[in-house]
């Protein structure tokens, strides 16, 4: 009769935990394409027809802020004796 001692049972736990990770890790790295695919994304690639840039229109007036720039307070001075 084999003899299983505590340490060879942990042993045994941590062994399959990892064997278990990896190959988790392992099915979602080889199939991310599929698990991670939404349909919405498909359909904005569908209805996405819109190829050329749109050119800035450079006769309109360039936009500045109208408000004062904001006052610098006074830099703190700390002494330390």
């Amino acid at each position: 009769m084999i003899d299983i001692t505590l340490l060879d049972f942990v042993l045994l736990n941590i062994t399959s935990y990892l064997f278990g990770i990896a190959t988790g890790l392992i099915v979602c790295c080889k199939y991310k394409d599929n698990i991670m695919r939404s349909r919405s994304m498909d359909n904005l690639k569908n209805y996405n027809h819109q190829k050329a840039v749109n050119q800035p229109n450079w006769d309109s007036p360039v936009i500045q802020a109208s408000a004062p720039p904001p006052i610098q307070p006074n830099p703190l001075k700390l002494t330390i004796e």
